[in-house]
């Protein structure tokens, strides 16, 4: 479980799971459901709206927001990740 910055999104997942949830911490209404990953090993916020999955099929940043999902790396991911105060990330290794 993670949440963003402001704590205002709380976001919901487990270990191998293939989704994570999104919820809105104010109203505890879901916000979006993040799915098609494999084995989820890790997530962060990078801001109030751009969440990073790791998965064992890469790393992925999806945008709350607009609903897209770039992959920053579509190698095998085994390890979390950790974001820094100036939300940047590095693998948990």
């Amino acid at each position: 479980m993670a949440f963003n910055p402001r704590g205002t999104r709380l976001a919901v997942s487990w270990e191998h799971a293939d989704s994570v949830q999104v919820i809105d911490a104010r109203t505890g209404q879901e916000v979006t459901l993040c799915s098609g990953f494999q084995r989820i090993v890790g997530i962060e916020f990078l801001s109030a709206n751009v969440l990073l999955v790791t998965a064992y099929n890469g790393c992925f940043q999806c945008d709350l927001r607009g609903g897209g999902r770039k992959a920053l790396s579509s190698e095998s991911w085994p390890a979390g990740t950790t974001v820094s105060p100036k939300r940047r990330f590095c693998s948990s290794l």
